[in-house]
């Protein structure tokens, strides 16, 4: 029986021993994946940061976009205004002078001018449009 014995306390301690070696890669391990979550957690707060800077300077972008539409428009309804000024004050000049040729002559320029200019400005506007749509998913 003392036989039967020491190979059981040797089998004992061995299994004692195996079990600490297993707690002790345990421990190892659970440390492993706490410095994997922090790592995880560092690289979520620098995406985070970065999303956020991003944002931020699209806005500032969006911000200057708007700024210069506004003043464009602006200045193309003053400049139209100084314009149909300008007419008005040649036109009412000439009636006072009785240029009745020269009323006719601009409004015949007038007539040459307009539908160029449009037709001019909606197929500018046309091919923006299409080179602006080819960035962005059909709908």
């Amino acid at each position: 029986m003392s036989d039967n014995n020491s190979i059981d306390n040797n089998t004992f301690s061995k299994f004692l021993e195996n079990q600490k070696q297993e707690l002790a890669l345990k421990e190892k391990e659970i440390e492993l994946e706490r410095q994997r979550a922090l790592a995880a957690n560092q690289v979520d707060e620098r995406n985070f940061i970065y999303a956020q800077q991003q944002l931020e300077a699209q806005e500032r972008d969006r911000h200057d976009e708007r700024v210069y539409r506004e003043t464009l428009a602006k200045k193309s309804f003053w400049i139209a205004i100084v314009f149909i000024i300008t007419v008005t004050i040649f036109l009412t000049t000439a009636v006072l002078q009785d240029k009745d040729a020269m009323i006719i002559e601009l409004v015949k320029a007038i007539a040459y001018a307009v539908p160029s200019g449009a037709g001019g400005y909606a197929i500018g506007r046309y091919k923006r449009k299409g080179s602006e749509g080819d960035n962005h998913p059909p709908r």
